[in-house]
């Protein structure tokens, strides 16, 4: 199996975004990046991606609603999404109740943190190539 995986990137801060990509970038995966919750949801709705790296506190949609939406869409675990923010986890915690597979982290992320994104969604398109069947969208 391809160890090389498309993420979508979502955060309204560009210096946040090019950290972030340029992590993911470095271990060789594939990236797209969007600046707000909408366009977030409009390439989660029309390009194949294996996990989405997002903040909480963008326009359009945060990320915690950015998460809610892609779960009316996709099976559990079919799509990875990690919160990546700053916000205390009191916040925003009872609107993550139901996303069990929803992962958080504390701004800045580390890059034992970027691997963990990775392995983590590594799993999660195993098990759904081999595993569930059918998706959504297809592998590219």
């Amino acid at each position: 199996m391809d160890d090389k995986c498309r993420f979508l990137v979502a955060d309204d801060c560009i210096f946040t975004v090019k950290v972030h990509v340029g992590l993911l970038l470095a271990r060789g995966h594939y990236c797209d990046y969007v600046l707000n919750g909408e366009e977030a949801m409009n390439k989660v709705l029309t390009r194949y991606y294996d996990g989405v790296v997002t903040d909480n506190h963008m326009p359009g949609l945060t990320g915690v609603e950015l998460a809610q939406k892609t779960r009316e869409l996709f099976k559990l675990g079919e799509l990875p999404i990690f919160i990546v923010t700053s916000d205390q986890k009191e916040e925003y915690a009872g609107a993550l109740l139901g996303l069990h597979d929803v992962m958080e982290f504390a701004k800045p992320i580390t890059s034992i943190q970027i691997d963990q994104i990775v392995a983590v969604t590594l799993k999660a398109r195993g098990y759904r190539r081999f595993v569930e069947g059918p998706s959504l969208f297809t592998t590219p």
